[in-house]
């Protein structure tokens, strides 16, 4: 309940608001009022996953995760069908899906301070981060105390990657990742984040592994 509430705020104050602003920049006004009354109506009465959880019913991270990503799958789809072209459209809503991903990642995940964490003993570390990982919904995996200094959480199943692909739109995937190290370098100043491998390019787990900086970086 309350990641549905943080994601309701997010849409609310900053998620829409930008949205909008990005599409008059680029497509004008009167294009901007025809793309959001298409998208409008999809959302309210052509929503692709109403079948699909008809026949699955979903979880409440899945639920949750068709919410955040559906706005972005609608819009390119609807990009394509005006004749803006999938490579413009693709790289529309690969922007504007990182610009708020960025966001929301920085308004629902909160900072993990050094000072505060490495000297608890392991398992309590890793209670702490495990449950940042369970803000990630649309995250199923494993996470581990490699170390004292190493923390990795391992994703077997993403529902972004899931559903992108099921919708018939794969390449949008990828998008849905990329903001992940932008955050994590950017906003969090004491933990540094590699991942090698993702299910939305490679399909293999997300290898996520986050380790302290090191002394003088962090310094």
């Amino acid at each position: 309940m309350l990641t549905h509430l943080r994601l309701i705020l997010f849409d609310l104050l900053y998620g829409y608001p930008v949205a909008l602003k990005h599409l008059i920049k680029s497509f004008g006004v009167k294009q901007t009022m025809i793309i959001v009354s298409k998208l409008r109506y999809r959302l309210l009465f052509a929503n692709p996953f109403k079948p699909i959880n008809k026949m699955v019913q979903p979880t409440a991270e899945e639920k949750l995760s068709q919410k955040q990503m559906l706005p972005a799958v609608l819009l390119y789809k609807i990009l394509i069908e005006l004749d803006h072209g999938p490579d413009q459209a693709h790289k529309f809503v690969a922007h504007l899906v990182q610009t708020l991903a960025f966001s929301f990642l920085k308004f629902t995940i909160p900072i993990i301070n050094r000072k505060r964490v490495e000297n608890l003993p392991l398992p309590n570390q890793l209670k702490i981060l495990t449950s940042i990982t369970k803000r990630f919904f649309n995250a199923q995996g494993k996470a581990e105390m490699n170390s004292k200094d190493r923390f990795s959480f391992t994703v077997s199943k993403c529902s972004f990657a899931q559903y992108s692909t099921t919708l018939g739109v794969p390449e949008l995937a990828p998008i849905f990742c990329a903001s992940d190290k932008a955050y994590f370098d950017t906003c969090q100043t004491d933990i540094t984040l590699e991942r090698t491998t993702t299910l939305a390019e490679d399909h293999k787990p997300c290898d996520f592994v986050f380790h302290w900086k090191d002394s003088s970086t962090h310094e």
